[in-house]
């Protein structure tokens, strides 16, 4: 099947009286068909396209932006007020700064990482990405668009790993200060992987000597059957 763009011109005689029509046809059948699967694509991914009629203010946002954020379609006003109005006091500044300076500058892409309020009142991360598609003459932006992606799980794997970490460092400070003996090792080589400094004090190894070892090479009386003997129940 084949899609054709139909266009037709009046001829007038001299009396501006319609004598005849010239109709011509072109065929857009891959032009439609490329638009198609871009609507594929960006449905499939859940892309949140923006089309910002930059004079204006008028901003067009296709349907995923709302189903995101949990708002009905009419909630939100298709205008800048509305990115304004959802995005994170935080991330404000920051947000429109990397906008203007690419208004103003051009020569790469906008990019942005903030948050945006969704309607039971929690926060979407987004990455925000587009470019100014048309100027005018003096170089004044007219028209610019983007897309938005969802962010937030990202995000939040990037705090949880945060948080874990920083727990991490807070234990291992605790057990550095720790007088007494704490070795970690693995259980399956025996291969001790840390040793706090009270351990390296009371055995006499630095903690380079001791990540060559085992507790075996500590306790002679014991080898590597007997003490795995020991740690069975443990594991």
């Amino acid at each position: 099947r084949k899609w054709l763009s139909v266009s037709s011109e009046p001829i007038r005689d001299a009396d501006r009286r319609v004598t005849g029509v010239v109709v011509s046809f072109a065929d857009v059948t891959a032009h439609r068909e490329q638009a198609q699967r871009l609507e594929l694509v960006v449905h499939g991914a859940r892309l949140i396209t923006w089309d910002w009629h930059v004079p204006s203010g008028a901003v067009t946002f296709n349907g995923e932006l709302a189903l995101m954020l949990g708002y009905a379609p009419e909630d939100l006003e298709p205008h800048i007020r509305t990115w304004q109005r959802l995005v994170h006091p935080e991330d404000a500044s920051q947000l429109m700064t990397a906008m203007d300076a690419h208004l103003q500058d051009g020569s790469h892409d906008f990019r942005s990482e903030h948050r945006l309020r969704r309607k039971d009142g929690t926060w979407a991360w987004v990455l925000d990405s587009g470019h100014v598609i048309e100027r005018a003459s003096d170089g004044t932006p007219l028209r610019a668009a983007g897309i938005h992606i969802d962010i937030s799980a990202q995000r939040a794997s990037q705090e949880q790993l945060a948080v874990r970490e920083e727990a991490l460092t807070e234990i291992t400070r605790a057990m550095d200060a720790a007088t007494d003996c704490v070795f970690i090792f693995d259980a399956d080589s025996l291969r001790f992987s840390y040793a706090n400094t009270g351990a390296t004090h009371q055995v006499g190894y630095s903690r380079d000597e001791l990540q060559r070892m085992t507790p075996v090479d500590l306790l002679p009386d014991h080898d590597d059957a007997a003490f795995r003997t020991i740690l069975e129940p443990l594991i």
